[in-house]
């Protein structure tokens, strides 16, 4: 295998050694090159046996403890939801079907249970979340505000996949992404953190390229978590970082579209309502610019009892391309309630050629 190498070298030769003497000197060199050369090979190649070894038995050790994680943690046994409950997630289910959209899309801020949020045990509340889930059976979730534990109930009683499942369980990325792989193939994905923001964790963007099983259509979904705005010094409230991340998703998503070529989705809780105060929102104006919101030309458009609340105005579902939106659902049910302080919204879409 030496000969597939170009090796290139200089021998010193004394000046006293001459005719085969020089030679002989001259080959004794190289013999000892090529030796050096052949147990530093081995070398290498063992070491890198070794590396391949510790990463296989690590990966192996990372992938048990995090099922057992999941397992323990992810445990809602003792906190399933009531008869109720579950009968009227089932109603949903049934009420919205698909009917000829190709692809159901859902965003949902959970509220976390850590860092500081007011949320209760995920636990207690993830067995309503997993049973909206299953009724409505959407082929790619948008979470945000997902802790540890709020992934491990989900991954546990779902069958759904993570695009960033390493980030999500060990380092606790709360915005993240679920698909269903037997309606949807992920082809890419990816997630960046806002540049100017927040807690990385949260104020990030997860996005990810998928084709319908059925039909092969191409579709992205990007997940965004924007920051609050705050109220400054002068007690007016400060948009700048909102205002940094909707260009900063604007020019990502502009990007998808031209590399890709094909319709995006851009869902989330955008901290943003439409309008406050009869005066539109520049943060909103700027998305809405540049992308369609999904509820103002959905076909069907249906919000529930409780759509007036606070946080659901600041979830939103824009997107950019050449597809039908046949249903846009807010599900603010009184009984989904104490799931979250959000409430969750799908999208019903059909692809068009």
């Amino acid at each position: 295998e030496i000969e597939s190498y170009t090796q290139v070298f200089a021998v010193w030769i004394p000046d006293e050694l001459r005719g085969k003497s020089a030679t002989d000197y001259f080959n004794n060199v190289c013999d000892y090159y090529y030796k050096e050369l052949e147990l530093n090979k081995d070398l290498i190649v063992n070491r890198l046996i070794k590396i391949a070894s510790w990463l296989l038995v690590g990966s192996f050790l990372f992938l048990t403890a995090t099922d057992i994680y999941i397992k323990n943690y992810g445990d809602i046994s003792a906190n399933q939801p009531t008869d109720e409950f579950i009968q009227e997630a089932e109603a949903v289910g049934y009420i919205y079907k698909r009917d000829e959209a190709d692809i159901r899309l859902l965003t949902y801020n959970l509220l976390s249970d850590s860092l500081g949020f007011e949320g209760t045990d995920a636990s207690e509340r993830a067995g309503g979340v997993c049973s909206i889930i299953e009724e409505l059976s959407p082929d790619v979730i948008c979470f945000q505000e997902m802790s540890r534990k709020w992934f491990a109930s989900v991954k546990n009683n779902t069958n759904y996949k993570f695009i960033n499942f390493f980030r999500t369980a060990v380092f606790g990325a709360m915005t993240t992404m679920a698909y269903n792989n037997k309606k949807v193939d992920l082809l890419f994905s990816g997630e960046k953190t806002f540049s100017v923001g927040g807690d990385s964790r949260l104020r990030r963007m997860v996005w990810g390229i998928f084709s319908n099983k059925l039909n092969g259509k191409p579709f992205a979904v990007v997940n965004i978590h924007f920051d609050l705005s705050k109220k400054n010094e002068a007690a007016i409230f400060d948009d700048s970082l909102q205002m940094s991340q909707a260009l900063e998703t604007t020019r990502f998503v502009r990007d998808v579209i031209d590399t890709m070529k094909c319709p995006v989705f851009i869902l989330g809780d955008f901290n943003v309502k439409q309008s406050t105060r009869e005066k539109i929102s520049p943060v909103y104006e700027i998305l809405d610019s540049v992308f369609y919101n999904a509820k103002k030309y959905a076909k069907s458009v249906s919000e529930g009892s409780l759509s007036q609340s606070v946080t659901s105005k600041n979830d939103h579902v824009f997107y950019y391309g050449n597809v039908s939106i046949e249903r846009y659902c807010l599900l603010s049910n009184e009984s989904f309630g104490y799931l979250s302080d959000h409430y969750p919204i799908f999208v019903d879409v059909r692809l068009e050629k």
